[in-house]
C-alpha cells in the first residue's frame, strides 16, 4: 500500500504520475541500475536492451493493464521490502518513545481515538454525499449513465465500475503528488478508464458536458442526448441549449446545486467540490497516460489532415468552451475543469523530461552504433516533440486562451481559482513560469478589493519559497525552483506587499505578507531597500496589538535580523537555540537591551510624555520569544535579565533621558510578564484561597525565579522608588515566589526584607496599582502552610497598627474643635451658577501637596483610607486586626465606628439646604452655607475622594463580617443584637447622608460647581455601595432555615432603591444635555453603564421580591443608549424572566408607562406670540419630541421580544399576559385610575401604539383576545359616553384604530357609541359620527367631569397589579393638579406612530420623593 507523503513536500519534480504500478516501478528499477553501472564505469548492451524495453513500453495502450497492475503490486511491495525494513528501526523507536510518554495504555487509546475519528468522518462523508444523491438525482440517473450519480457513489467502490488503485510515482521518494491520494481515488481513476473505454470522443464529450450542467443546477431535461453530434450542433442551437440550463439553474435550490462558486459550508457540497476537481485531475491523467500521442487542446488551432488523422481527439470539440458564459457558477465550473485538465497536462510534461533525462544519460554511456541505439534517439525525439506540444496547449490555448480572461473575472472566487492555477504552474514547471511576465499577475492581485483575492495572491508569492525549503533532493534539475528568479517581481511589488500588513479587513492577508516580506529579507531581497517609512512600518508590527500573534511573531524576527548582535554566524549559523553553543550570558544581557533599546525607542518616538508611554506594549515581545526556540532563552534567563536592569540602574549617578527611562520601564515589564508567563498562576491562590499546586514542567523556572527575586527585588524596589511606572512592573513578581524557596533558613533574612519593603511601600505610595500589586503580594506570602507566615502576619498587624496610628491622628487634626487657626485664610467662594450643570467629571485625587494646609491634610486622609481599602479588599480581618480575649472583634467595630462618623460629619455639614427646611434656625442655615463659602474651593474634591474611599472601607469590613457570621454556623436569638448589623446600619444611614446631597434643579437655588461636583461625586459612590449593600444582604434571606442568614436578610432597602433611582434619572438629564450639546454620545454612555449597573447588579440578587419600578427604571435602558448599555440591559431582562417571568412582565409594564408619562411631560410648548427664535427652537423641539415616541416603540420591541421566540417560554407569562394587555388599555384610556386626570380625554391613546407590540403574544390564545376585544369595547364605549368626547384629538382615535388592527379586531367606517348599563354595554350600538380634526379643539383645556360614567374606573388591577405594594403617599403640601395640557399638533402626530426613550423626569403619579432619608422613603417609589 502506498505511504502517505507530507503535503508540505512539494518538490518541482515530485508530482504524482497516473502511471499503472508495474510501468513505474520497472522504470524504478531501471534507475538504480543505470544509477551503479555509471558508478562502476560500465557499460554494457544488455543493460541498453533492458532500459531501451523498460522505456518504449511507455506510451503504449495495454488492453490487459489492470491484470498488469495487480501484478505490479507484488514486484512493487519486493522492490520496496529492503526499504521499508530498513526504516523499520526508527518507526519502532518512534513507537517505543510514544509509548513511554503515553504509557502502552494511552498510546493504544490514542490510536483507537484517531482511527476512530476518522471512520466516523468517513461515515459522515458517505451519509452526506447519499442525502445529496437522494435529494439531486434522478430515478433515472445511476453510476452507469450518470457522470454525477458516478461522483456523488464514488466514496465507496462502484458497482459496474471497477476501482483502480493508486501507485508510488517514479522517484516518489524526493516526490509529493500535487493532488494527494484520497478516498475517491480508486473510483475516480476507474470512472475515467470507464469512460474512455466505453464513449467514443464525441459521446464522452457529451456526457463531460452534461457533467458540468448538472453540477452547476441544471435537470435532466437540459442534459444532451448521447447521440449528439456537437460537431454538427449549430451556434444559435448551442446558445440556446446553455440559455435553458442558465434559466434552469436559477430555479433550482441551493440545497440542490452541488457547485457553486461560491464555496458551501454543507458538508456533502464541501464534499462533492473536492470530487469533482479530483476527478478531472484524474481524467486528464488518464487521457494522456493511455494514449500514444498528445491530445489536442480545447483552444487549438485547426492541424493539418494527417495530423488530425494519426492522433485522437479526447478535446477536440469546441462546444466545451462554456469558462466565457455570463452565469458565474456555470464559469466556475468549466473554468475549474480547464485547470485541472491543463495541470495534467503539465505533469505529463514533467514526466516526460524525466524519461529524457534518464534516456540522454544512457544514449551519452552508450558507445558504438546500433539499431537499439537509433530506437532510442527516435524516442526521445518523439517525447521532446510531446512535450513541447503539452507545453504550447498550456502556454497559449490555456494560458492566452482562458487565464487572461479568467484572472480578472467578476466573481473573486473564481479570480483565486485562477491564482491558484498560475501558483502550481510556477512549482510545477518553474523553467516555463517563474518568470516575470507570469508572476507580474500575483503582484497585480495583491491590491485586489477582496480580501479572498489578495490572500491568494500571497499565498503564490510564498509558494516557491515554501517549496524551495522543504525541497529535499539535492539533485541540481532545471526544474527545480530557484527562488532568486523571484527578486524582481518581489521588489517590484514592495509597496504592495508592505500595505497587506497593515490590511484592516483580514489577519490573514497580514500574516501572509509579513512571512513574505521576513524571506524577502533574509534573502537579501531588500538590501537595495531605502524606504525608512516603509522599514518602520514592518518594524512597528511586532508591537501591534491590533493584529495577530503570528504577524508580531515575524515582525519580531524581522526586527532580530537587523540587530548586529543576532548575527547568524555568533549562533553557528545551524538556526539551533544558542544555549546550545555555549553563548555567554554577556552576550545574552547584550541582546535583551539591544531589544529593550529598539522598544523604547519606538515607543518615545514622537511628542510623548514618558509617563505616557505604552511600555505595556512589551509584552507582544516576550510571547514572541518565548515562541522561538533559538531565542526562547532570552525570555527565561532572569539573572541575564535583572543584569541587563541593573546595568540601567537609575542610581548609578548619570543623567538619563527620556529614552533611557523608558528603556528600565520596558526591561522591568519585559521580566514581570516573562515570570508571569513562565510560572504562570501556579503559584497564585484561586478563589477559594488554597496555593495551586505546581508541577514539574512549572516548578524548576519558579525556584530559579525565587532564587533570582529574592537576591535582587528588595535593591530594586528601593532603587526604582521614584519611578511609578517601573515599580508597577516589580510589585507583580513577589506574587510568584514560591515556598520551598524561601523557607530555606538560608533565605530568611532575604525574604524578610522584601516582607519589610513591601509593607514600607504601602505606607509610602500614593499610586492606587502598585498598592493593590504589594496588598496581592503580602496576601499570597501570608496564606499558606509555610513556615514564613506567622512572620508576614506579624508584619500586616505592625503595618495595620501603623495605619490605624496614622488614621486616627489625621481625622483627629481635621476635627473642626481641634483645628488650628489659619495664618493666611483665604476667602475663595468659587463660582456660582444655576444648579443644572453639563460637567460631569468626577475630580480626581491629587497626588502632590499644596500651599493649602487643610486641603493637604484631607488629601492624607484620603490616601490613608485608599490604603486600607485596597488591603481589605484583599486581606482577611484576622490577619490585619486583634481580637479580644472572649473573641469580639471591638478593635473592627471601634476603628468602623470612628470612620463612618467621621465621614457623617463631612456629608451633614456639605449638606444643602431644602425647601423642607422651613422651621431651621437661621444659625443652622448659616452653618451650612459657610462651609461652602468659606472653605476653600480646592478642599472639596478630597472630602469627596475621602467619602469614596471611606464607604468602600466600611463595606469591605461589613463584607468580611458577614463572612465570619455565616462561617460560624450558630444559632442566635431573635432579640440578640449582632455587630455586624450594627454596623450595616451605619453603613446605611451614610449612604443615605449621601443622598441628601441631591440638588433639585428646580429649587430656585445657584448653586457652585464644586458643590455640584461633590454632590454628583458622593451619590455615585452612594449608588455603588447601596448596590454591594443589597447584593450582599438579598431578602431571599428572609426565608433561610440558617438563624444567622434570617436575621441579616435587609427588607428595609427602600431608601437605597430611591436614592440611587432619583440619582439614575437626575445624571440621565444632564448626560443626555451633555450628549445633545457636545455631540459626544460616546463618553455619555459610558457613565451611564456606572450609574445602571449598580441598579442592575441589586436586582439580579433581589428579584424574587424585587421592586418592578426599580426594574423598569434599567429596563428603559434597553434602547436608545450605546450597544454596551442595552446589551447589559438585554441579559438582565434574560435573567430577570429566568427567576420570575411574572414578575418580569409586570416590571415591562412599569417601564413603559413611566417611559409614556415622560414623553408627555416633554411635550413642547409655544407662547402665544412667538418670536422667529422660539419657532426655531420650538420646531427643533417637536422632531426631537417624535424620535421619543419612536424610541419608545423599539424599546416595547425589544421588551416584547425578551418574552419568547415564536411562543412564550413559560406558562406563567401566557397566563398573566391578558391581565397585563388589559393593564394596558386601561392605562390608556383612563391613567393612573385613582385620580382626576389632569390631561385632555383621549390624550394617553397613543400608549396603544406601544401596547400593540405585544398583539403578537395576544393573539396567541383565542378566548383571551375575546375577552380583550369585549374590554377595549367597555372602554371605548365609556370614552364616548364622556361630554369632553368632541376635544379627543383626531390622531389619538387613530392610535386606537391601529391597535384594533394589529389585534384584528375589525374596525367600522364609522364608530359606534355604547350607552353604558348594569351589564357593562349595550349590544344595540348607536351611530356616531367621528369628530373631524376641525371639529376638535385642540387647545381645549377643560377638566374632566367629575360625573363621568363609574365604568371608566374599573379596571383590573386586582388581576395584574404591578404596583399595588408600590402606592405613592401624596405629600400634605402638594400643591393642586396642574393645568391640564395635551396639545400635539399634527405636524408631531404624523411623526409619532412609534415610542419614546426614557424622559427626563418621572411621571407624577410616580415621582420620587425630593428627601431621600424621609421618614417614609418607600414613597420614592410609589
Amino acid at each position: 500500500m502506498e505511504e502517505a507523503e507530507s503535503p508540505l513536500r512539494r518538490s518541482s519534480r515530485a508530482r504524482h504520475q497516473p502511471k499503472s504500478s508495474y510501468d513505474q516501478v520497472l522504470e524504478d528499477m531501471a534507475e538504480k541500475k543505470l544509477a551503479k553501472r555509471d558508478e562502476q564505469g560500465v557499460s554494457s548492451d544488455s543493460e541498453t536492451e533492458e532500459t531501451m524495453r523498460i522505456i518504449q513500453n511507455d506510451g503504449e495502450d495495454n488492453s490487459s493493464v489492470d491484470v498488469e497492475e495487480d501484478q505490479a503490486f507484488g514486484v512493487q511491495k519486493k522492490a520496496t521490502s529492503k526499504k521499508k525494513k530498513n526504516g523499520a528501526k526508527t518507526a519502532n523507536q518512534k513507537k517505543r518513545s510514544i509509548h513511554v510518554k503515553l504509557g502502552d495504555g494511552a498510546a493504544k487509546k490514542l490510536k483507537k481515538a484517531k482511527t476512530a475519528t476518522t471512520a466516523r468522518g468517513r461515515r459522515n462523508v458517505h451519509s452526506a454525499l447519499t442525502a445529496l444523491s437522494k435529494k439531486v438525482l434522478d430515478e433515472s440517473e445511476t453510476p452507469e449513465t450518470s457522470l454525477v450519480a458516478a461522483l456523488l457513489a464514488s466514496a465507496k467502490p462502484i458497482p459496474g465500475i471497477p476501482s483502480v488503485g493508486k501507485s508510488k510515482s517514479r522517484n516518489s521518494k524526493n516526490r509529493s503528488s500535487r493532488v494527494p491520494t484520497t478516498v475517491y481515488t480508486p473510483q475516480l481513476n476507474g470512472l475515467a478508464r470507464f469512460l474512455l473505454k466505453q464513449h467514443e470522443p464525441n459521446s464522452m464529450h457529451v456526457a463531460l458536458l452534461n457533467l458540468l450542467f448538472r453540477s452547476v443546477g441544471g435537470s435532466v431535461e437540459t442534459n444532451l442526448k448521447p447521440d449528439t453530434d456537437l460537431e454538427e450542433l449549430a451556434d444559435n442551437e448551442w446558445d440556446t441549449l446553455v440559455t435553458d440550463v442558465v434559466e434552469v439553474m436559477r430555479e433550482t435550490d441551493a440545497d440542490r446545486t452541488l457547485l457553486c462558486a461560491n464555496p458551501e459550508e454543507k458538508l456533502g457540497l464541501q464534499e462533492y467540490r473536492t470530487i469533482y476537481k479530483e476527478f478531472w485531475y484524474r481524467l486528464g491523467n488518464v487521457l494522456l497516460t493511455h494514449t500514444p500521442q498528445a491530445p489536442m487542446p480545447v483552444h487549438q488551432q485547426e492541424d493539418s489532415d494527417e495530423e488530425m488523422e494519426d492522433k485522437p481527439q479526447p478535446f477536440a470539440s469546441n462546444r466545451f468552451q462554456v469558462e466565457m458564459v455570463g452565469q458565474p457558477d456555470l464559469r466556475f465550473g468549466a473554468t475549474v475543469a480547464i485547470w485541472e485538465l491543463a495541470l495534467a497536462c503539465m505533469e505529463r510534461s514533467v514526466e516526460l523530461e524525466q524519461k529524457l533525462q534518464v534516456a540522454t544519460r544512457q544514449y551519452k554511456a552508450s558507445t558504438g552504433q546500433s539499431r537499439k541505439l537509433q530506437a532510442l534517439k527516435e524516442s526521445m525525439d518523439s517525447w521532446r516533440r510531446h512535450k513541447a506540444e503539452l507545453e504550447e496547449i498550456v502556454q497559449t490555448a490555456v494560458f492566452q486562451g482562458v487565464f487572461i480572461y479568467r484572472y480578472r473575472d467578476s466573481n473573486k472566487y473564481i479570480r483565486v481559482a485562477s491564482l491558484e492555477f498560475l501558483s502550481q504552474l510556477t512549482l510545477l514547471r518553474p523553467d516555463l513560469f517563474l518568470e516575470n511576465k507570469y508572476l507580474k499577475y500575483f503582484g497585480w492581485m495583491a491590491s485586489d478589493k477582496e480580501l479572498e483575492v489578495r490572500f491568494a495572491a500571497l499565498q503564490a508569492f510564498l509558494a516557491p519559497f515554501r517549496h524551495h525549503k522543504n525541497d529535499t533532493s539535492n539533485q541540481k534539475s532545471s526544474l527545480q525552483v530557484n527562488v532568486a528568479d523571484m527578486e524582481g517581481v518581489c521588489v517590484k511589488f514592495l509597496t504592495r506587499i508592505v500595505d497587506c500588513t497593515e490590511d484592516s479587513q483580514s489577519l490573514e492577508v497580514q500574516e501572509a505578507a509579513m512571512e513574505l516580506l521576513l524571506i524577502m529579507l533574509r534573502e537579501e531581497f531588500l538590501d537595495d531597500w531605502d524606504d525608512d517609512d516603509g522599514w518602520d512600518q514592518v518594524n512597528l508590527k511586532a508591537i501591534d496589538k491590533n493584529t495577530s500573534f503570528k504577524v508580531r511573531k515575524n515582525a519580531l524576527y524581522f526586527v532580530l535580523d537587523q540587530m548586529d548582535c543576532f548575527d547568524t554566524e555568533e549562533d553557528g549559523g545551524d538556526g539551533k537555540s544558542t544555549m546550545s553553543h555555549g553563548l555567554g550570558e554577556k552576550k545574552q544581557v547584550e541582546r535583551i537591551e539591544s531589544i529593550a533599546s529598539w522598544i523604547a525607542n519606538k515607543l518615545v518616538d514622537g511628542p510623548i510624555e514618558v509617563n505616557s508611554v505604552r511600555v505595556e506594549l512589551a509584552d507582544h515581545v516576550v510571547e514572541s520569544l518565548r515562541d522561538m526556540p533559538e531565542h526562547r532563552h532570552l525570555a527565561v534567563n532572569w539573572s541575564a535579565m535583572l543584569k541587563a536592569i541593573r546595568s540601567e540602574n537609575p542610581q548609578q549617578g548619570r543623567n538619563t533621558g527620556r529614552e533611557e527611562a523608558v528603556k528600565q520601564r520596558v526591561l522591568l515589564r519585559m521580566f514581570a510578564y516573562a515570570a508571569e508567563l513562565e510560572v504562570g498562576s501556579g503559584s497564585k491562590t484561586d478563589t477559594g484561597g488554597k496555593k495551586r499546586k505546581l508541577d514539574g514542567s512549572t516548578r524548576r523556572p519558579a525556584e530559579a525565579l525565587s532564587l533570582a527575586l529574592l537576591k535582587s527585588l528588595p535593591q530594586l524596589l528601593t532603587a526604582f522608588k521614584g519611578d511609578v511606572i517601573a515599580l508597577r512592573s516589580l510589585t507583580e513578581l513577589p506574587q510568584y515566589l514560591i515556598p520551598s524557596v524561601f523557607s530555606l533558613p538560608a533565605r530568611k533574612a532575604e525574604f524578610l526584607s522584601l516582607v519589610k519593603t513591601l509593607t514600607r511601600m504601602i505606607l509610602e505610595s500614593t499610586d492606587e496599582k502598585i498598592l493593590q500589586n504589594v496588598c496581592n503580594a503580602l496576601f499570597v506570602l501570608v496564606d499558606g502552610d509555610h513556615v514564613r507566615a506567622a512572620d508576614v502576619k506579624i508584619q500586616l498587624k505592625r503595618l495595620s497598627t501603623n495605619l490605624q496610628g496614622r488614621l486616627m491622628e489625621l481625622l483627629e487634626e481635621s476635627d473642626p474643635q481641634n483645628a488650628k487657626p489659619k495664618k493666611s485664610p483665604r476667602n475663595s467662594q468659587g463660582s456660582r451658577r444655576s444648579s443644572r450643570r453639563s460637567d460631569t467629571s468626577i475630580s480626581s485625587r491629587s497626588t502632590t501637596g499644596t500651599a493649602l494646609p487643610e486641603v493637604d491634610l484631607e488629601n492624607a486622609i484620603a490616601l490613608c483610607l485608599l490604603r486600607w481599602r485596597t488591603l481589605l479588599k484583599r486581606c482577611p480581618l484576622p490577619y490585619l486586626f486583634e481580637q479580644s480575649n472572649d473573641g469580639d472583634d471591638v478593635d473592627i467595630e471601634g476603628f468602623y465606628n470612628t470612620i463612618s462618623e467621621a465621614t457623617a460629619k463631612r456629608l451633614i455639614d456639605r449638606k444643602p439646604l431644602s425647601d423642607k427646611d422651613d422651621e431651621a434656625s437661621e444659625a443652622d442655615a448659616k452653618s451650612v452655607a459657610t462651609v461652602w463659602k468659606s472653605a476653600e474651593s480646592e478642599i472639596h474634591p478630597e472630602v469627596a475622594n475621602t467619602v469614596n474611599y471611606a464607604l468602600q472601607v466600611l463595606l469591605s469590613i461589613l463584607s468580611w463580617m458577614v463572612l465570619e457570621s455565616i462561617e460560624s454556623s450558630m444559632d442566635v436569638d431573635d432579640g440578640e443584637e449582632l455587630p455586624v448589623l450594627r454596623m450595616r446600619e451605619r453603613l446605611v444611614n451614610l449612604v443615605g447622608l449621601c443622598y441628601d446631597q441631591y440638588i433639585d434643579e428646580n429649587d430656585g437655588v445657584v448653586y457652585s460647581d464644586e458643590q455640584i461636583d461633590f454632590s454628583n461625586s458622593v451619590q455615585t459612590s452612594a449608588s455603588r455601595v447601596a448596590s454591594d449593600i443589597r447584593t450582599l444582604f438579598p431578602r431571599d434571606w428572609s426565608g433561610a432555615s440558617d438563624s444567622i442568614r434570617k436575621r441579616l436578610a435587609l427588607m428595609a432597602d427602600a431608601q437605597l432603591i430611591g436614592g440611587s433611582a432619583r440619582f439614575l434619572q437626575q445624571r440621565e438629564d444632564e448626560l443626555m444635555q451633555d450628549m445633545k450639546d457636545d455631540e459626544e454620545k460616546g463618553s455619555a454612555d459610558a457613565v451611564l453603564v456606572d450609574l445602571v449597573l449598580p441598579l442592575a447588579r441589586s436586582l439580579t440578587a433581589n428579584w424574587n421580591d424585587g421592586n418592578r419600578k426599580e426594574a423598569g427604571i434599567v429596563l428603559s435602558y434597553i434602547s436608545g443608549y450605546s450597544k454596551e448599555t442595552g446589551q447589559t440591559v438585554q441579559d438582565l431582562a434574560r435573567y430577570l424572566k429566568k427567576i420570575n417571568p411574572v414578575r418580569f412582565l409586570e416590571a415591562q409594564m412599569a417601564c413603559l408607562r413611566m417611559s409614556f408619562n415622560k414623553w408627555v411631560d416633554s411635550e413642547p410648548e409655544l407662547s402665544e406670540n412667538p418670536s422667529e427664535t422660539e419657532i426655531k427652537e420650538f420646531e427643533s423641539a417637536e422632531v426631537h419630541h417624535a424620535d421619543l415616541f419612536q424610541s419608545i416603540e423599539q424599546q416595547a420591541q425589544k421588551l416584547s421580544r425578551s418574552l419568547g421566540v415564536g411562543r412564550l417560554s413559560d406558562e406563567g407569562l401566557s397566563r398573566a399576559l391578558p391581565s397585563f394587555m388589559e393593564e394596558g388599555v386601561r392605562f390608556a384610556f383612563e391613567g393612573n385610575g385613582k385620580d382626576e386626570d389632569d390631561l385632555v380625554l383621549g390624550s394617553r391613546l397613543p400608549f396603544l401604539l406601544v401596547l400593540s407590540k405585544y398583539a403578537t403574544w395576544a393573539k396567541k390564545n383565542k378566548d383571551d383576545l375575546e375577552a380583550l376585544r369585549k374590554f377595549l369595547q367597555l372602554k371605548e364605549a365609556a370614552m364616548r359616553s364622556h361630554p369632553e368626547f368632541n376635544e379627543v384629538h383626531e390622531d389619538d382615535l387613530d392610535a386606537l384604530r391601529s391597535f384594533k388592527d394589529s389585534l384584528g379586531i375589525k374596525t367600522l367606517s364609522q364608530e359606534t357609541k355604547y350607552t353604558s348599563r348594569e351589564d357593562g354595554f349595550d349590544d344595540q350600538p348607536s351611530v356616531l359620527a367621528t369628530p373631524s380634526p376641525e371639529a376638535t379643539p385642540a387647545t381645549s383645556r377643560r377638566k374632566i367631569s367629575t360625573a363621568s360614567s363609574q365604568i371608566s374606573r374599573r379596571s383590573t388591577q386586582s388581576n395584574l397589579s404591578p404596583l399595588a405594594e408600590e402606592e405613592i403617599v401624596e405629600s400634605d403640601d402638594e400643591s393642586s393638579s396642574p393645568i391640564k395640557r395635551r396639545k400635539l399638533e399634527s405636524s408631531i402626530t404624523r411623526v409619532s406612530v412609534g415610542t419614546s426613550v426614557v424622559s427626563k423626569k418621572i411621571a407624577e403619579e410616580e415621582n420620587y420623593d425630593s428627601d431621600a432619608g424621609s421618614d417614609d422613603p418607600s414613597a420614592s417609589l410609589g
